[in-house]
């Protein structure tokens, strides 16, 4: 059996997921091997400092990736169902979206809390918006895909 288009967008929003625990595995790899050579990025010219911007950003860096994904796939319908190619912006087609396919108003809220924390990140507070966990982000995000049409 072979899986549908709305299956397949939903796997790769997971699979960001799964990418971000192994980086987490081995940036707890990597926490090990400083405490026993604390010098061992200065091969690479990088400190410490480094290694705790990316312990403070790699959620972050994920969450993004991970709504890259998302929208993607709302995109990929959106051009389908309205016939538009024009770049309507996310928040919009979302709202549409959620109207046409009937996704129920928390939903729709959880997944614009998303975006909103996302465009906070990307976009150096434009919007002010609550954190969001990457685990909470990838169940709104395949939540609303699961209201979507099987194929587009």
């Amino acid at each position: 059996m072979t899986q549908s288009q709305r299956d397949r967008r939903m796997e790769h929003i997971k699979a960001v997921e799964r990418e971000y625990l192994v980086a987490v595995t081995a940036v707890d790899g990597l926490q090990f091997a400083l405490r026993k050579n604390p010098s061992l990025l200065k091969k690479l010219r990088l400190g410490l400092a480094d290694y705790r911007n990316l312990l403070e950003n790699l959620q972050k860096t994920f969450l993004v990736r991970l709504f890259a994904e998302f929208e993607t796939g709302l995109r990929d319908i959106w051009v389908v169902h309205s016939k538009k190619k024009s770049e309507v912006p996310i928040r919009d087609v979302i709202t549409s979206l959620s109207a046409r396919h009937r996704v129920p108003d928390t939903v729709r809220e959880n997944v614009q809390a998303v975006r909103r924390y996302r465009n906070a990140l990307v976009h150096a507070g434009d919007e002010q918006a609550l954190s969001v966990p990457l685990d909470r982000a990838r169940s709104y995000l395949c939540t609303f895909f699961s209201r979507m049409p099987e194929t587009w």
